[in-house]
């Protein structure tokens, strides 16, 4: 089988670039060529794929025409945000694979209106699947999660790891996520909690560990003036926020947190929380749109409101204290942690790992 996805560059040090990496390996027995954004130059290989570099327009909305005559491919799978797939249904006239993330609760009509296009939605939980299926959208039967390989992400020496980021002997609330201007991943909650946290318990053993790309700058500074946490925030060095950390950096910056704090507006799916999952740190995020599922229901934080998006949908506001609730009793009762840590990695290894999805998605290309 020919499959195009349309899709990040495979080698991008993102959530999007990884699961490019895993949609590679899973059809590795088919010819794939991979319409990439991000990527720039000449065409390359990348794991037995063709990659095909963006030329003017990020979205690849300029080549794609010439890329699909040219590959003629027997099915095109979007992964990545559906705005980039807008005029693929008017140049592709047969069925295509959306495997978007789906993070607002209700769907945004202008988000429905494209999948009605012939478009076989692929949801990443059964959350996402409930709340399109009955929108006149084709849903496949199951959702297919991300692959989080747990030969990598797993655990380690803690304390050795705390040592190596200079945080031996503290407690350590991780986040890890791109500090962008909507705000998307809440580092803004994740800070009021951790606040409100230190104000229960008195912890002067805690640290906040926050690794991603600020591309708000002194706004995120102003931040945590505002909530009097810098001798308490811990901010990887930005070069390596900008560019990120390799995997194997990335699985011992996990394993120097003793809990992973995530609290988004909104989340297609979150590899993160989830990569530190497989490394036996537990994630605390909200009882909401697709993280629901994928948390321990002692560590789902309730949601104080639902608001509405500018572009329609609607995303959560986590309620901050109840957070802190959560982080308060796990500091005062750290063996709870290793229990929920050891179901935070049978979770992933039992529902991400490489033989089950890939039995999926052969399923599904068996269909079409």
């Amino acid at each position: 089988m020919r499959i195009l996805i349309h899709a990040v560059d495979p080698r991008a040090n993102s959530g999007n670039g990884k699961v490019t990496r895993s949609l590679i390996k899973f059809f590795r027995d088919h010819e794939v060529w991979v319409a990439s954004q991000g990527a720039v130059g000449t065409i390359f290989e990348y794991e037995g794929a063709r990659i095909i570099p963006q030329w003017r327009d990020p979205f690849l909305r300029d080549i794609l025409p010439e890329i699909i005559r040219r590959f003629n491919p027997d099915v095109i799978i979007r992964q990545y945000d559906i705005w980039g797939t807008t005029d693929l249904p008017a140049i592709y006239q047969k069925e295509w694979i959306a495997y978007i993330p789906i993070d607002f609760d209700p769907v945004p009509s202008a988000i429905l209106k494209v999948l009605r296009m012939r478009a076989i939605y692929v949801p990443f939980t059964w959350d996402s699947k409930k709340i399109v299926k009955n929108e006149g959208v084709k849903v496949w039967k199951e959702p297919i999660y991300h692959h989080i390989p747990t030969d990598i992400y797993k655990p380690m020496d803690k304390e050795e790891m705390k040592k190596k980021f200079k945080l031996d002997g503290y407690f350590v609330v991780g986040n890890v996520a791109i500090i962008d201007g909507e705000i998307r991943k809440g580092q803004d909650f994740v800070l009021e909690a951790f606040r409100k946290f230190l104000d229960l318990t008195g912890a002067k053993d805690a640290r906040l560990l926050i690794h991603g790309f600020n591309e708000i700058g002194d706004a995120f500074v102003d931040m945590i003036k505002f909530y009097k946490l810098k001798p308490y925030v811990i901010k990887t060095d930005p070069l390596y926020s900008h560019f990120g950390l390799d995997e194997y950096s990335m699985v011992e910056l996990y394993n120097a947190m003793d809990v992973f704090l995530n609290l988004p507006r909104r989340e297609g799916f979150g590899i993160a929380p989830q990569e530190a999952q497989a490394c036996g740190v537990p994630a605390i995020q909200p009882d909401w749109l697709n993280t629901r599922e994928l948390t321990h229901p002692d560590l789902k934080v309730r949601v104080k409101a639902r608001i509405f998006h500018p572009i329609g949908g609607g995303i959560c506001v986590p309620d901050t204290d109840h957070a802190a609730e959560i982080l308060a009793d796990l500091y005062e009762n750290q063996e709870k942690i290793k229990k929920y840590g050891k179901w935070a990695r049978k979770f992933v290894k039992d529902n991400m790992n490489f033989k089950v999805l890939k039995e999926k998605w052969d399923k599904l290309l068996e269909s079409i």
